[in-house]
């Protein structure tokens, strides 16, 4: 979805991208040789090339949270300019001059030795952090507000959302108060460490921000398009029909080659694959979990690794939670295979899913035990 509409902007972004690097090229290695006017320019073409790249890219990274009116029409236009392009793009222009500007300050804390030239430096670069870090809150308050219910009602259910969300607010707030009372009515006190104070609350604000963007988007790719397990809304009920194995090239060519005896008259049947014994079925459940999970999960260990959410709960627990994903957790897809193949997952998620610890629930333990 994303290469077929947006071929014209990413190729209207690789140009400016090609320009963004030309001129860092030539404002870099033609240092001294240039007219400090020419140098200037160039610095001028690199910045607005850059930003260009910015905006474009911008438009496609908001489209996944909420395409607009491109759901009706499928229009380029509509799709670029969706309700999230006008808050996102002020607040990553709020980002690169924030960051730009205490990236000076680190660099010139670090390498200027003349205090005067310093303080200049401190002084004229403080406006445009101050400027970055109020076109952050801006464009986040943007950002909120034109989000899909969906995703505000994510932000809000999330716990360790709800902290990020307070504290990119409260550094974003922590560093404009640095910058004000710092740089820009003090510059004398631009040190390497209140320099590197201000990067470090900077790069935090900025990395929470882009953390929080992709958190939301959940359980889509592209919000009411593409899942995030990469299958087409559209298809779900056609996979809980024909089966998800079915569904896709690799799993289908997987099973003909691992299982011939379970594909009959040239498709699936699932029903043979429950009959195979219980290693293969495993075998069946990973592919299954690598494909429909493993786009968001980890196994074992690794970012939201499925075994430890699964902790403590039976067989049955297990397959009605899969055949209710969506309902069961909110931040998960639909599950877009059959009941046999819930059961061929439920066969490797069993494998995967920790044992509850001895001496947890003392009580509960002994009176299992009883006969």
């Amino acid at each position: 979805v994303l290469i077929r509409n947006f071929v014209f902007g990413w190729a209207i972004e690789w140009v400016f991208f090609v320009i963004e690097l030309s001129a860092a090229f030539i404002f870099y290695y033609y240092w001294g040789k240039l007219k400090p006017k020419t140098h200037v320019q160039v610095a001028w073409v690199y910045a607005l090339a850059a930003w260009i790249s910015l905006v474009l890219i911008t438009g496609i990274t908001g489209f996944m949270l909420h395409p607009g009116r491109w759901l009706e029409t499928h229009n380029f236009w509509h799709g670029l300019l969706n309700p999230q392009f006008i808050p996102q793009t002020i607040s990553r222009t709020g980002g690169a001059l924030l960051l730009t500007s205490l990236y000076v300050y680190l660099h010139a804390s670090l390498t200027i030795k003349d205090a005067a030239l310093r303080d200049l430096i401190a002084k004229r670069s403080a406006r445009p952090a101050l400027l970055g870090a109020v076109l952050i809150t801006l464009g986040g308050i943007g950002w909120y507000v034109f989000m899909p219910e969906s995703a505000r009602l994510a932000l809000q259910a999330a716990a360790v959302l709800n902290v990020f969300t307070a504290l990119i607010f409260a550094l974003t707030v922590a560093v404009f108060f640095l910058l004000y009372i710092g740089p820009y009515r003090n510059p004398g006190w631009l040190s390497p460490g209140f320099a590197v104070t201000l990067f470090l609350f900077g790069m935090a604000a900025f990395s929470t921000g882009e953390f929080i963007r992709e958190a939301v988007r959940k359980p889509y790719i592209v919000y009411n398009v593409v899942l995030g397990n990469q299958v087409l809304q559209d298809e779900v009920a056609k996979l809980r029909e024909t089966g998800y194995l079915e569904g896709g090239r690799w799993t289908r060519a997987y099973i003909a080659e691992k299982f011939p005896q379970a594909v009959v008259d040239g498709k699936i049947d699932e029903a043979k694959l429950l009959e195979l014994p219980q290693e293969d079925r495993i075998a069946v459940g990973q592919v299954i979990f690598q494909h429909h999970c493993n786009n968001c999960h980890a196994a074992k260990e690794g970012y939201s690794a499925a075994g430890p959410l699964l902790f403590s709960r039976s067989p049955e627990m297990l397959e009605s939670m899969i055949l209710h994903l969506h309902e069961s957790h909110y931040f998960m897809p639909p599950w877009s295979g059959t009941p046999e193949e819930a059961k061929l997952l439920v066969d490797y998620l069993e494998t995967i899913a920790p044992e509850r610890p001895k001496g947890m629930f003392p009580q509960l333990e002994e009176l299992e035990a009883t006969p």
